[in-house]
């Protein structure tokens, strides 16, 4: 049993029970606040307690809603918002709020995924547009690709910190001082939840010739996957991103990247069989939600 489940079962309360009396609440979060501190139910047990609603769901995301709210629930122990505290009572709601959260960040609200005829050249149809919406009450980022839908949380900085999709699995991020990623870690589940595989990209940073070198290895391979691209002074890449698939000295794929004047992504265009020609084309835009 985790956390929560040995609390609640103190008091004769289960899992199921805790979980419907928050839903039932969402709308008077405060009440649901003052019951979890008299309980002794900290932010981290309240996402235990919620998992089943929002898998992936963390003691952090619910400190930083908590915060949306004007509520502050470090008192409850356990994890603390990493966001400012907002008063949202004479708030106008306007395009500014940024998220509704109190901080500016930009994010992806859709994507067009592009596919290229290798034999004319010439690009098909879109076959896949995708939108992004942020939800208050988890705080996550969501899209709604029919395919895979996938979850997404940031942290204040706008660094995206994990993401997870029935697919994919789930993806976690971590970034230097600089907001520089260092690591990814993707965890791969079977259909019964169990985890049958990990992969680690490691991104090593020269900063005296302006280059970044990615290495990905899989606990289901021997083998490992490099790839590196030239950044410019401000992290972007410049050239373009060469992979080298079970490196063996070989470039087997090309990304090339285009930028805004915020050095967001617009574009990302792939190579996937070194034979000259883009085979797929990710473009992007941005903006804020409100």
């Amino acid at each position: 049993m985790n956390d929560a489940e040995v609390l609640l079962s103190s008091y004769g309360i289960t899992m199921q029970v805790a979980s419907d009396f928050i839903m039932n609440n969402i709308d008077n979060i405060s009440y649901v606040h003052s019951v979890a501190k008299d309980y002794g139910v900290t932010n981290d047990m309240l996402a235990q307690i919620l998992q089943d609603q929002f898998p992936g769901l963390t003691g952090q995301v619910v400190a930083n809603y908590f915060a949306t709210k004007g509520i502050d629930s470090s008192d409850l122990g356990g994890t603390p918002p990493n966001i400012p505290i907002v008063d949202d009572s004479n708030s106008q709601n306007t395009a500014d709020t940024h998220l509704g959260i109190g901080f500016p960040i930009h994010l992806k609200t859709q994507s067009t995924y592009t596919t290229y005829d290798n034999d004319t050249g010439k690009s098909n149809d879109i076959v896949t547009h995708i939108k992004y919406t942020y939800d208050a009450t988890t705080g996550k980022i969501t899209d709604d690709n029919p395919t895979n839908p996938t979850s997404y949380t940031y942290d204040s900085n706008g660094h995206l910190l994990s993401s997870f999709s029935n697919l994919e699995g789930k993806k976690d991020y971590n970034y230097d001082d600089q907001g520089r990623i260092l690591k990814e870690v993707d965890t791969f589940y079977n259909t019964d939840g169990t985890v049958y595989g990990k992969e680690t990209t490691t991104y090593t940073y020269d900063d005296a010739n302006g280059f970044v070198t990615l290495n990905s290895s899989d606990t289901n391979s021997s083998t490992s996957d490099t790839a590196q691209g030239a950044l410019d002074a401000t992290h972007k890449y410049i050239e373009q991103l060469n992979w080298d698939f079970d490196n063996d000295g070989i470039v087997d794929q090309t990304e090339n990247y285009t930028y805004d004047a915020q050095g967001d992504v617009l574009t990302e265009r792939v190579d996937s069989d070194m034979d000259g020609q883009i085979d797929y084309q990710y473009t992007y835009e941005w903006g804020l939600f409100s």
